[in-house]
């Protein structure tokens, strides 16, 4: 299993990989596995994709500490990043 690679970074030959959303393009003979951003964790800690037994088994910290997880994605929330957002001009 490889991370996703930088622009222009080309996958061997029959290489499997973990994305979050569909690489462009995903090399030819290359197995792409999506899913969401809970299972990147884990496929991350483990360093592979995880089997139906190791997911329950490592979703657990997740979802023990989702309230302070999650709370990142909500940028709005942040009062920080509301800060900088109002700074910036488009």
């Amino acid at each position: 299993m490889h991370g996703q690679p930088g622009a222009g970074t080309r996958r061997r030959h029959r290489d499997v990989h973990f994305h979050p959303q569909l690489p462009q393009p995903p090399g030819q003979n290359t197995f792409v596995y999506l899913g969401s951003a809970e299972l990147a964790a884990i496929c991350s800690k483990l360093g592979k994709i995880p089997t139906v037994e190791e997911y329950p088994a490592n979703i657990g910290i997740i979802n023990e500490q989702g309230d302070q997880i999650y709370r990142y994605m909500n940028f709005n929330e942040i009062d920080e990043y509301n800060e900088k957002a109002e700074a910036v001009n488009v």
